[in-house]
């Protein structure tokens, strides 16, 4: 349990750390550009979850565990830590996902301009004016442009090798899982 217990509370522990790095602004990232943003924020994070193992030992530590030589992880002791550096950095996955989902979801998009609105209220109109879905598919395919997914060939988007890969990908998992189109 000291394993599972250290992870969640260093894994809070980076939550602030990356809040004030951002807030302090010691490093800066630019808002515009979605694909270089993911990737400065994603580094980030994982410079924070890095830096942050030697904490994840002391609370560990300070929490009863036994920081185990790497020889005995398999036993008892090491098992635990073992553990809760396993999730320790399962949470900072899930913190990916979670940033990614803030930053890029329209269902999130439009109930802070919902919120946000004078009536906390906003019929379908309202709500296209305020989130222009031109705007939205424009950001999109310039983030797939600069990330390197597609490239533009006079008027069309051609998939790269490396956006058909992934369509590849994403379609089998869809089938599989039975998604449907999605979006």
């Amino acid at each position: 349990m000291a394993g599972f217990l250290a992870a969640v509370l260093t894994s809070i522990l980076a939550f602030f750390c990356h809040m004030a790095v951002i807030g302090l602004r010691i490093v800066r990232i630019n808002p515009e550009g979605a694909i270089k943003k993911l990737k400065k924020h994603a580094l980030l994070l994982l410079a924070i979850w890095v830096c942050l193992v030697p904490a994840f030992a002391y609370v560990y530590a300070a929490l009863g565990g036994n920081v185990p030589a790497l020889a005995r992880v398999t036993e008892g002791a090491g098992f635990q830590c073992f553990f809760g550096a396993l999730v320790f950095l399962m949470l900072f996955f899930v913190y990916l996902t979670f940033y990614y989902v803030v930053d890029r979801s329209i269902t999130t998009r439009m109930m802070i301009e919902i919120e946000r609105s004078p009536g906390k209220g906003l019929d379908f109109g309202e709500l296209t004016r305020n989130y222009d879905i031109d705007t939205k598919y424009k950001n999109e395919l310039q983030g797939m442009l600069d990330g390197g997914f597609i490239r533009k060939e006079g008027e069309y988007y051609v998939n790269t090798g490396k956006g058909a890969a992934v369509a590849a990908a994403t379609a089998w998992y869809k089938k599989t899982f039975r998604l449907g189109k999605g979006g």
